[in-house]
């Protein structure tokens, strides 16, 4: 099971526990890249970052939770369309069924591994940093609930019913990235603009993208029949033989984030509130080695058995069964091939961040993160709405973030911050709780900034007076 959930995320969503957090440092330039300006550190380290997020409502796990991960078997799993009654399974049982509500069906993973990264301080309003990071991502967005699993196995023999278009992608990464960030004062306040230009290494990339709607019937013998399709689609082979797993860069990009944070001051202790934009992962990465791209289409009736398609156990199976969707949607098993390259787009969204200070350590943040698809095939990112109060201290933090992901359910979180490390998740039922398992997310951090036992400064939340007349914001500014 452990494996199980490992292979579909390695990393997590927004991290609104830690990502907020005045003390994040370079940490925060994930979700903007101008978010350090508030930081009362001249420089920052960030030693590891780690996450993993996944999320769908196709199916769900009940009961499951993150905890239990190592403790089930494939025994446990009851299969949920042949369960009668649930009474009667075993104790331990884990039903694992399919969401059945009539909305859109999604899929996302994000994850990342931050690796050695840090930012410092080179005049009294500028910053200039090094983030690495390895990613993967992947997503399945627009599929028709006409496509869920008792909506489809409902569907009569020869009535047509709609797929609309739709989007799936999965891309692993590497990113060098290099921050920059200028602060000066406006009326009222600071504004600090950020940006972080990436060179991006592609590891592994795969993606199928329908750019119309069309009508699926199904026919007997597990034989379908469509018009009008049309199907783009790509992969990279170096890892489709799972027997020889590897690390192998297949392409490369560029990508940038863009952001700033406009800060009313106070000329007490900390700030009033400040509010930020940014502008994330905009850019695509494009794979030229070990790939393959495909565009099969036709405006004419197209009959699929679908029964050819079973039993894919390695790259020449994989390869054949193309074939044979070539040869039987366009006549030729070899016409459905467009090219040695493909390009995907990164994750892009914008994102609004909102934080107001209620008291020298109390704060609230809102942040809102939108998915912007720049393109049809890529990997798209959800949409998430959260709001997250948190208590701020130089050596300790802790956060309680409410979000909604995908307009669909609430969920609560909770982060912890301890000196130099910090925990966290935004699904706290997923991890503790056993109730029915849709998705989870959980990451930490270990870093390194300026050592000082100055546990008396309570809040920071601002830059120290470094011109003449500014208003002192904060904890002091810890010194090298």
């Amino acid at each position: 099971m452990a494996t199980f959930i490992t292979s579909l995320s390695l990393s997590a969503q927004e991290q609104l526990g830690f990502h907020t957090d005045n003390y994040s440092g370079i940490n925060s330039v994930l979700l903007n890249p101008a978010g350090h300006a508030n930081t009362p550190f001249n420089w920052d380290i960030n030693l590891v970052e780690g996450a993993f997020f996944i999320e769908n409502n196709y199916f769900d796990l009940t009961p499951f939770r993150l905890l239990d991960v190592n403790d089930v078997t494939i025994d446990d799993f009851q299969y949920g369309p042949e369960v009668k009654d649930p009474a009667e399974l075993p104790p331990g049982a884990i039903i694992q069924d399919f969401v059945d509500d009539g909305r859109k069906r999604y899929a996302n993973i994000a994850g990342h591994v931050m690796g050695p990264s840090f930012f410092v301080r080179i005049n009294e309003s500028s910053t200039i940093g090094l983030t690495t990071n390895f990613r993967v991502a992947g997503s399945g967005a627009g599929i028709t609930d006409n496509l869920s699993y008792y909506t489809y196995f409902d569907q009569p023999l020869f009535e047509g019913f709609q797929v609309d278009k739709f989007s799936l992608g999965f891309m692993s990464w590497g990113e060098i990235g290099l921050n920059y960030m200028h602060q000066v004062e406006v009326n009222g306040g600071d504004l600090a603009v950020g940006a972080t230009l990436k060179y991006l290494n592609g590891y592994e990339g795969a993606f199928l993208y329908s750019d119309r709607d069309f009508l699926l019937t199904k026919l007997p013998g597990d034989t379908l029949s469509g018009n009008s399709v049309s199907f783009n689609y790509g992969y990279t082979s170096s890892n489709l033989d799972m027997e020889t797993v590897s690390l192998q860069k297949n392409g490369s990009g560029v990508g940038i984030d863009l952001g700033f944070v406009y800060t009313a001051k106070d000329y007490g202790d900390g700030y009033l509130w400040k509010i930020g934009v940014s502008l994330l992962d905009v850019g695509k990465v494009t794979f030229n080695q070990n790939a393959k791209e495909h565009l099969t289409t036709s405006d004419d009736l197209v009959v699929l058995a679908t029964e050819g398609f079973q039993n894919i156990e390695n790259l020449e199976d994989f390869e054949s069964k193309l074939g044979l969707f070539s040869d039987q949607v366009l006549g030729d098993s070899s016409l459905s091939y467009l090219d040695g390259e493909f390009s995907m787009w990164l994750p892009s969204a914008i994102s609004v961040q909102a934080d107001y200070q209620f008291t020298q350590n109390v704060f609230v943040n809102a942040t809102f993160v939108q998915g912007i698809p720049l393109g049809g095939v890529g990997v798209r990112r959800g949409s998430l709405l959260g709001i997250t109060p948190r208590f701020e201290h130089r050596w300790f933090g802790a956060a309680l973030p409410l979000s909604i992901y995908n307009w669909q359910d609430a969920r609560l979180g909770l982060a912890a911050r301890v000196a130099f490390f910090s925990v966290g998740t935004s699904n706290l039922g997923s991890v503790f709780g056993r109730n029915t398992f849709t998705g989870t997310d959980i990451y930490f951090a270990v870093k390194l900034n300026p050592f000082d036992l100055n546990l008396g400064g309570g809040s920071r939340g601002g830059n120290k007076n470094r011109k003449r007349g500014r208003s002192t914001r904060g904890v002091k500014c810890y010194e090298f």
